[in-house]
């Protein structure tokens, strides 16, 4: 296995883990029977994809990974990435 594909596994890793932590914490909340806006999900997701771009272009080096994680939950829950005009 070359660097490249070495870093791109563990890049998922990470990814996997962010987002699994994620979804149990809504599923969670759900069951707690606390009703949350879909609103303020998906408004919740686009502050923390907004934080984490701030902190990779201040060379946060893992800024990445929580970037991508949140745009996949992004993805699942709501079938869209925050595009770059919604920054």
């Amino acid at each position: 296995m070359g660097v490249d594909r070495f870093y791109e596994a563990q890049q998922e890793k990470v990814e996997a883990v962010i987002r699994e932590k994620m979804i149990d914490e809504l599923r969670s909340l759900g069951e707690s029977g606390l009703q949350i806006p879909v609103g303020n999900i998906k408004q919740y997701l686009d502050n923390c994809i907004r934080h984490w771009q701030r902190k990779e272009r201040s060379g946060d080096e893992l800024a990445r990974y929580y970037i991508d994680a949140y745009q996949s939950t992004r993805m699942t829950l709501f079938g869209e990435l925050l595009s770059p005009k919604d920054k």
